[in-house]
């Protein structure tokens, strides 16, 4: 009930996240591979709400798949811009993340050239401090992954005041630079 609206000429969902709720559930039921779907697919913008999508709905649904799935999207090199910036900043949103996600995380923040991409994508996500925390140090003083990490730090200060002025306190007085950005 509520669910359908008739229209004028035809019925209507009346909220699209039900319609993309029953996608994503269809889809995976089915027995399809979301990362085998991209690859053959010319990985267009239609493409960006169905991975979303498809990649939430496997979270809950079944973990295990969502899991080599999401490794599998993460780690190709053959994922589109679009897609691939798509899926990080919707995994650098995530709530709740799990151990074996920040596994994942992990290995990408592992990765130079991926390090900031993630960093980013977690700005304002408060989430993941628990994970980064026992890390920020490091990256502080790594002056090619101080910047970004300030950034995250202040993108969190609101929500994580107490831990985050813990951390740059051992920083405080080092030198004019770390006094200024303190």
């Amino acid at each position: 009930t509520g669910i359908l609206i008739r229209g004028k000429t035809d019925w209507n969902f009346i909220h699209q996240t039900f319609f993309d709720y029953c996608y994503a559930r269809r889809f995976v039921e089915q027995g399809n591979n979301i990362f085998e779907t991209l690859l053959a697919s010319k990985q267009g913008v239609f493409e960006r709400p169905k991975l979303i999508q498809i990649i939430s709905y496997l979270r809950t649904y079944d973990h295990p798949q969502y899991l080599r799935d999401l490794q599998n999207l993460l780690f190709s090199n053959v994922l589109r811009f679009h897609l691939y910036d798509l899926l990080l900043n919707w995994f650098g949103g995530l709530q709740n993340p799990k151990t074996d996600e920040w596994n994942l995380a992990l290995k990408i923040l592992g990765d130079d050239q991926k390090f900031s991409r993630l960093l980013i994508a977690m700005y304002g996500n408060p989430e993941w401090f628990k994970y980064l925390t026992p890390f920020i140090p490091h990256w502080l003083e790594d002056e090619e992954r101080q910047a970004v990490t300030l950034g995250y730090l202040r993108s969190i200060i609101d929500h994580s005041q107490h831990e985050t002025i813990q951390i740059l306190e051992r920083f405080l007085g080092k030198s004019d630079m770390w006094n200024e950005q303190i």
